[in-house]
């Protein structure tokens, strides 16, 4: 059953913190309560929190994407002893989005591809372009600061790119890098020493 509302409540989310839905008559439907969840996702000016649901029926899991990672480069770890225990009082549904969800094995640290890129920019001569999700903000700064360390200018190209990075800063994150420039700036770098980092990717 779907009900209007005619006013909305907004508030900030945190493991700390949890709401309680009920019905007309008073009767609790379900506890809600935030769990971290690594991601290198910037969604609504906070990194994923998983949304625990607690019913009558059993406890609900809802996630946007996510990804365990030891060894993030951006936000704090996944909350793993947290979701174990959840596991272990047991999990009725889990709602998610994961890439590469049906994919067998585990998939490698960001720290990892830091490394990696790092080491590949460093060998490639004339332009560079790197394109990612614009959402994957801990993939941006992983490039930014790939290209940076080799001496490149990092340039943005793509509306949502724009947008992702200045919603990032707002919240504290790409914060200590040397200053990106636009379209028109990247015109006037060589190409030995530039890098665009590009959206729309898929």
């Amino acid at each position: 059953m779907f009900f209007w509302l005619s006013k909305i409540l907004a508030f900030v989310a945190s493991p700390s913190n949890a709401i309680a839905l009920t019905c007309g008559l008073g009767l609790c439907l379900m506890a809600i309560r935030w769990r971290r969840a690594g991601t290198g996702l910037l969604a609504a000016g906070v990194i994923a929190l998983l949304i625990v649901g607690y019913s009558p029926l059993g406890n609900v899991l809802h996630t946007g994407d996510w990804k365990i990672d030891a060894d993030p480069q951006l936000g704090a770890p996944t909350d793993v002893a947290a979701i174990q225990k959840l596991g272990d009082e047991g999990v009725l549904a889990m709602v998610c989005d994961s890439t590469n969800v049906f994919v067998y094995g585990r998939a490698g640290s960001e720290a990892d591809v830091r490394v990696a890129m790092n080491r590949l920019i460093g060998q490639l001569k004339g332009k560079v372009a790197v394109a990612c999700f614009a959402s994957n903000v801990a993939r941006m700064d992983t490039a930014i600061r790939a290209g940076q360390a080799n001496g490149r200018r990092v340039c943005l190209v793509g509306r949502s790119m724009h947008r992702m990075a200045a919603a990032a800063k707002s919240v504290g994150f790409l914060s200590d890098i040397q200053p990106l420039i636009d379209e028109s700036q990247a015109k006037s770098v060589p190409a030995d020493k530039l890098l665009l980092l590009c959206t729309g990717s898929q």
